[in-house]
């Protein structure tokens, strides 16, 4: 059987479910398995979406176009030319 795909509206809405539901005294175990999700899911969900506002959900296609530590893909060969640059700049020194 194929895995579920979430729409990123699905997701926070899921993700909104479950904290009204550990507001009112539920545990993120009941409250995740009453929602449909599970616990694990939750925690990757919040981890992945955790920094967002409920207002805007990060697109996956966004996601893709992030690097290391957050960086969009130009920002990542610019930072890499750079340090590439660098690198021959130091070897140079010791060819002699």
């Amino acid at each position: 059987m194929p895995r579920k795909r979430y729409k990123p509206e699905e997701i926070s809405a899921k993700l909104q479910q479950v904290d009204v539901l550990v507001a009112q005294g539920q545990s993120i175990a009941d409250a995740t398995r009453q929602v449909g999700i599970t616990e694990s899911r939750y925690y990757r969900w919040r981890q992945e979406r955790g920094a967002l506002k409920r207002d805007e959900p990060k697109k996956p296609k966004e996601l893709a176009h992030e690097g290391p530590k957050g960086l969009v893909q130009g920002e990542v060969s610019a930072v890499r030319d750079n340090a590439q640059r660098e690198f021959k700049a130091e070897s140079a020194g010791f060819e002699e």
